[in-house]
């Protein structure tokens, strides 16, 4: 992990006018460990732990590697680097047990994401601009998320065709790792579609909620 990563995290922080404890909340990090990050003590935080602050701080992750923290407006459409939806793209893995590894870490995400959310609402913690945050982190990430259980499913009914075997459309949803997470992720979606406030945002997840 680069050097500074904690200055740019730091920057975009104040940029939002947010405070350490709201960002260390939206992550489902402790205060202490989240600011460590800031510090620069923790030099190289855990990829989910940096895309747990990406979606806190309503940015893609590549904003957080990045040199110098680009304007909002300079953020990639839906999310996403061109370079982490190409990534998708590469050599197809040869077996199911490939295919499931290189997508787990993305429902891992999704999961650790989610969970955060969870928990935020179970303390009864969850604040209007958190589910805005969320609103707005979901549209963004939209067509990656589309893309990404696209071409995973895709890739499991090459490995079963080259293996000759049966690919019955239940069958590949079954050995999916990317749908029990989006499944769980489309219900938070649910749940906080409830607790926000009337705008473009609710209006967005409203959308969200009968197109999943």
């Amino acid at each position: 992990m680069s050097v500074g990563i904690g200055e740019r995290i730091r920057a975009l922080r104040t940029e939002r006018g947010l405070s350490q404890e709201e960002v260390a909340r939206r992550t489902g990090v402790s205060l202490g460990s989240y600011g460590d990050i800031e510090r620069g003590v923790t030099t190289d935080p855990h990829y989910s732990t940096l895309r747990g602050i990406s979606h806190a701080l309503g940015v893609p992750i590549d904003r957080l590697l990045q040199e110098e923290p680009a304007p909002l407006a300079d953020a990639p459409e839906a999310g996403q680097t061109e370079a982490e939806v190409a990534s998708l793209e590469e050599p197809l893995p040869k077996t199911v047990a490939e295919v499931r590894a290189k997508f787990l870490p993305i429902a891992a995400i999704l999961d650790d994401y989610c969970r955060a959310y969870e928990q935020i609402i179970e303390r009864g913690e969850l604040r209007a601009e958190d589910g805005v945050a969320f609103a707005h982190t979901a549209v963004e990430a939209h067509g990656y998320h589309l893309h990404a259980i696209e071409v995973e499913i895709r890739a499991l009914g090459y490995v079963l065709d080259r293996e000759r075997k049966p690919r019955q459309k239940e069958q590949l949803y079954d050995l999916s790792v990317l749908r029990p997470a989006f499944a769980r992720y489309h219900a938070l979606m649910q749940t906080l579609v409830e607790r926000i406030p009337d705008g473009a945002e609710k209006r967005a997840l409203v959308e969200l909620t009968r197109g999943a």
